[in-house]
Formats: structure tokens, sequence, C-alpha cells
């Protein structure tokens, strides 16, 4: 499913959804954040953070852990962009305007790979495991053992 399907079925369902769920509002900020929608996107985010975060969570009986998945989700998948499927790690970054940055690891097919997105720069380290090629933004470049790469998007 393309992004203009994908936008056009998001925006029919998103205000139908009643988010009974707590992994309603987690998967709303994923896919909020793919289309680019920062408001929405960081808007579900705090409820999902909500449910386990605030001063007096609903955690009586644990924390919910699978909302708290769909928050990682939301943030790295989503505003990071990150792109793990084919033959290429793929990262395509739409923070929002109020985060001045942000860092993760991630694993890929037996490598560690740190990344750090701040403003409209990437930067990638390939922390452990055999060089490998990564797309940044539109671009694709080699990213080798120990090395830095950085780019713009």
């Amino acid at each position: 499913m393309g992004i203009p399907t994908a936008e056009t079925n998001f925006r029919y369902y998103e205000p139908r959804c009643a988010h009974g769920s707590s992994l309603s509002t987690g998967m709303h900020a994923l896919v909020a954040a793919r289309l680019g929608d920062a408001e929405m996107a960081l808007r579900y985010l705090r409820a999902t953070a909500a449910a386990d975060l605030d001063p007096d969570p609903n955690t009586a009986g644990g924390v919910h852990i699978a909302g708290l998945g769909a928050l990682w989700q939301a943030v790295i998948l989503g505003f990071a962009g990150l792109d793990l499927k084919g033959d290429t790690l793929r990262v395509n970054p739409r923070l929002p305007p109020q985060w001045r940055s942000l860092l993760f690891r991630v694993c890929w097919r037996g490598r560690s790979v740190a990344i750090g997105i701040a403003g409209n720069t990437v930067q990638a380290t390939l922390v452990e495991g055999e060089g490998m090629e990564m797309r940044i933004g539109a671009t694709t470049a080699k990213l080798a053992a120990s090395a830095i790469l950085q780019m713009s998007v």
C-alpha cells in the first residue's frame, strides 16, 4: 500500500476510532509519524506514554507492555523513519520540529548500527559487524566497520 492510499485510509478511519485498546494510540502515532503529521503523531505518542508514565498511571495490573512497544515503534519506525525491509538498512527521518535530536541503536543482520539524527543530518556508525550499504533519505552509501557516515536529508 503506497503513501497516498495509506494516508487516505488513515484520514478516513482515524476520526472514527474509539481508542478503547492500549494498542490503538501507539499505532496511530506510528502511522501519523510515517505520514509526516508530527502534530497528530505527538498527540497520540503522549496518549500512549500516559497510560504507564503519568503520575497516576493505570498500571495496577501491570504495565501495558505492548503499548510500550508501540511507543518505541512510533519513535523509531515513525519519526526516525527506520526501515528494516529489503537488503539495505534505511533511515528517512521526520522528527517533530520540537525535537533537537534522536539517538538509538539497531541490530540488523548481525550488525550493530548507532544512528543519530539532529535537524536534517543523520549520522550512522557501524559499531559491530561487516561493512554494508545504508540508505539515508534518497542516498545510498557504504558504511564501513567502525566508520562514521554522515549525510543530510
